[in-house]
């Protein structure tokens, strides 16, 4: 039994593969040289690679959906969480969570039309940290109040 290795193992099948390009060696030339006159744009570039670096499958949806069933294992990476950190998260966050009056989130947008977003930040932080001190130093537990 020959070497698993051998140069014949490899190239036999690749040469099938070449042949079946032109039915003479010209052809085939310019058949495989075609395969390469086209550039692929940049975003196919960066996909190929991160695909390829993270080990996830490049395709379409249902052809990933297929491979994930096939391997048990995810094709594509989740969808990462919102923007903790930006006003807007912060807004609906407090408003949805804390809020369910409404009393607050109406605050929270009157002084954001008054001064702007950043000083509705740093203001909505000071609430929030006077309210936890408030509530830690009398150790209640929160209760929104009735508008």
């Amino acid at each position: 039994m020959g070497d698993p290795f051998d140069a014949l193992t490899f190239v036999t099948p690749l040469t099938f593969v070449y042949q079946a390009l032109g039915s003479d060696e010209g052809e085939r030339y310019n058949n495989y040289r075609a395969l390469f006159k086209h550039h692929i744009n940049e975003n196919e570039l960066n996909e190929i690679r991160d695909a390829t670096n993270k080990s996830w499958v490049l395709g379409n949806d249902k052809f990933r959906a297929q491979i994930e069933a096939l391997t048990n294992r995810q094709a594509i990476p989740k969808p990462k969480g919102g923007d903790r950190k930006s006003l807007n998260y912060r807004i609906n966050y407090i408003s949805i969570e804390f809020d369910p009056i409404g009393s607050r989130s109406q605050w929270i947008g009157e002084v954001e039309q008054r001064r702007g977003k950043n000083i509705t930040a740093v203001a909505v932080a000071n609430k929030n940290a006077r309210i936890v001190w408030a509530l830690l130093t009398k150790k209640e537990d929160y209760q929104a109040k009735v508008a």
